[in-house]
């Protein structure tokens, strides 16, 4: 378990098709967050 964050690394590539699309999704989920706030 202690080896888990530096593993991510090299994980990253096999898994890019999945961390792009949960990116996307973060960032309209703070873009609704934000408007939100602002209204």
């Amino acid at each position: 378990m202690m080896n888990t964050r530096p593993a991510l690394r090299p994980v990253i590539p096999e898994n890019s098709k999945l961390v792009i699309p949960l990116l996307v999704w973060a960032i309209h989920l703070t873009l609704a967050f934000l408007t939100v706030l602002s209204v």
